[in-house]
């Protein structure tokens, strides 16, 4: 029996988006993580139903983002971009916002770098690492 010495490449959120939009039956969750904090879940709307938030598109994304003390200053940064006024907030969940977006790979990537971009302030020099969950 031969056992591989070389570790296989795991894809990246991207690859899992692209997976993801041709086969629209799958539940996952991508969490992105940055100083240990989860700071952006990727998940399909259709997750979103049994927390009582209206989805367009079963099929389609759910972007959730969250905030606490640690990182304030994102906090105040969304409340004054545009992306404030196209998130769906409840208040029985704090200070998480959450986006909808049908299933295209054009349309979460974007949504996904504007928030990376405008709130949390990434450039191509961030660090930060993810986690990609597949639900039954």
């Amino acid at each position: 029996m031969m056992i591989s010495i070389f570790k296989k490449k795991s894809k990246t959120i991207e690859e899992h988006l692209k997976d993801s939009v041709q086969k629209p039956k799958v539940n996952f969750q991508i969490d992105i993580i940055r100083n240990s904090l989860v700071e952006i879940q990727i998940t399909r709307q259709r997750l979103l139903k049994k927390f009582g938030i209206n989805i367009n598109s079963p099929e389609g994304f759910s972007i959730s983002i969250t905030f606490d003390q640690k990182n304030e200053e994102d906090y105040q940064r969304f409340l004054k971009s545009d992306l404030y006024s196209k998130s769906i907030h409840l208040e029985k969940f704090g200070k998480a916002y959450f986006f909808l977006c049908e299933n295209s790979l054009q349309d979460v990537l974007g949504l996904l770098n504007q928030i990376q971009v405008s709130v949390y302030e990434y450039t191509k020099d961030t660090a930060y690492s993810y986690r990609y969950t597949k639900h039954k």
